[in-house]
């Protein structure tokens, strides 16, 4: 429960939980008008929602701007009843959803995204290019008054928007690409408020990455990793003492999160790699692992295991070095 501290109205959600989801048009309206049902602006609202588009959620109604305008209010009334410190936003959790987030967790997100629109059939019809044209001029107009930088396809064939660490792409139908964390419920009110030819039907969040540059990854590294890496890296070695190149991979890929450079999977060169090396020298340096090298098949691997020191020390979570 969420009570304004202006106002003293009650919001039926919490902080950095997933409240709603904008798949689905006709639930995340029942979801936000559930979550303001203690509100002014709820009765103000509610007679926006026709009781049978209410009952049918497949009724023509959800199809019309009708429906995009009662969406667009919504958001705006959940962005109105904001929590100090938060923003509405991305909030992933067992799913990637929209709820109040953390902006100093989310600012560092990149979503990809897919955007569906109605734009009616006009492939094959009469002025088709004439047609597509004035679409994509629409969304172009419609994201440089947000603040967006659009730039037009030649013949009508697509649009592209930019804006930070934005990269839309708008074709027949469909919106999609990377979008900033903190532009989200922004690109999503702008295109339910300002249409004239398209309507909005939903926005998918598919997976996210971060937009750290290599310095901010490897210091993200170290200060989320502080008080464990030291434990993952010696346990490991303690249980198998096997090739240090192999296991240190395997801490890497454990801690490794993607990012703008490498979006999947990891490579001996990343941060997470170099982070991981690190501490693996601290250990060596400090005596509680030990090198060695064991040949096979007449080629020496350099291995690593843990010493009388290392497993007298009692390494566990929380050891620093």
């Amino acid at each position: 429960m969420i009570t304004d501290e202006r106002t003293q109205n009650k919001l039926y959600a919490d902080t950095e939980t997933t409240l709603f989801r904008l798949e689905n048009k006709p639930e995340a309206v029942s979801r936000i008008m559930e979550i303001i049902r203690d509100t002014p602006e709820y009765v103000q609202l509610m007679h926006s929602l026709p009781t049978y588009a209410e009952e049918d959620r497949q009724a023509a109604w959800w199809q019309g701007k009708e429906s995009d305008s009662l969406l667009a209010e919504l958001l705006h009334v959940l962005e109105l009843y904001t929590p100090e410190g938060f923003i509405l936003g991305p909030v992933s959790g067992r799913t990637h959803a929209f709820g109040y987030a953390d902006p100093e967790y989310v600012k560092n997100l990149i979503y990809r995204i897919e955007i569906e629109l109605d734009w009616g059939y006009v492939y094959g019809k009469k002025n088709e290019y004439r047609k597509k044209k004035k679409l994509y001029a629409e969304i172009a107009e419609i994201f440089t008054a947000g603040g967006y930088t659009a730039e037009m396809g030649k013949r009508g064939k697509g649009c592209r928007i930019t804006k930070g660490n934005t990269r839309l792409y708008s074709h027949y139908g469909w919106i999609t690409g990377q979008c900033d964390a903190t532009h989200l419920v922004g690109v999503v009110t702008l295109l339910l408020g300002e249409s004239r030819r398209f309507r909005f039907i939903k926005c998918a969040l598919l997976d996210f990455v971060f937009s750290f540059t290599r310095e901010e990854e490897l210091e993200y590294y170290r200060q989320q990793h502080k008080t464990t890496i030291y434990y993952q890296i010696f346990d490991l070695f303690r249980r198998k003492p096997w090739t240090v190149t192999d296991n240190l991979m395997t801490v890497a890929s454990e801690i490794n999160i993607p990012t703008k450079e490498h979006p999947e999977g990891l490579d001996c060169d990343c941060p997470a790699c170099q982070y991981v090396r690190e501490a693996y020298r601290k250990l060596i340096e400090n005596g509680y692992l030990e090198e060695y090298t064991q040949t096979r098949i007449r080629e020496e691997t350099l291995c690593a295991r843990a010493t009388e020191k290392g497993i007298s020390k009692n390494i566990f979570y929380g050891t620093q070095l």
